[in-house]
């Protein structure tokens, strides 16, 4: 097994041990479980927007519409799924499950702290070839990172 593909093992393995914690609460989610769910959604649409931004930019580069059209919609489609079995407000509402967005809707946000971190890491004067590999590697760390701030 290549050490791309045990990474994202880990990675759907990890997602489903947070469904299940999730989902073991019975349906009573606490305020900070709502908090979490939301932010998971828009964090997995600025990850998917920004993959897909940047395959536009390097179309000689095909890794990152694959994880845009795989990984990061298949994220983005778990966490909206997890907003509708709890009846939370889905705050990106404008992304259809299973769907690419039209491009008109590509890093639109209605949240500012998505949107100005879709305009950061979208810019293409802070990616190059070399910078996309680095904010495939960034990214990934940003939930841990950020996981106490609140929206």
């Amino acid at each position: 097994m290549s050490r791309t593909s045990r990474i994202v093992m880990a990675v759907m393995v990890t997602a489903a041990a947070s469904s299940s914690a999730i989902v073991g609460v019975a349906g009573n989610l606490t305020e900070a479980d709502t908090a979490h769910l939301i932010f998971m959604r828009s964090e997995e649409k600025l990850a998917r927007d920004v993959y897909l931004t940047i395959a536009e930019m390097y179309p000689d580069q095909p890794i990152f519409l694959t994880i845009a059209t795989r990984a990061e919609q298949t994220h983005t489609d778990t966490m909206a799924r997890m907003l509708k079995k709890f009846k939370i407000p889905d705050p990106e509402h404008s992304t259809e499950l299973d769907t690419l967005p039209p491009p008109e809707q590509i890093g639109v946000f209605e949240n500012y702290y998505f949107l100005n971190n879709y305009l950061y890491w979208a810019d293409e004067h802070h990616l190059t070839k070399t910078g996309a590999e680095i904010f495939t590697k960034k990214i990934s760390s940003r939930p841990a990172q950020y996981s106490d701030n609140r929206h």
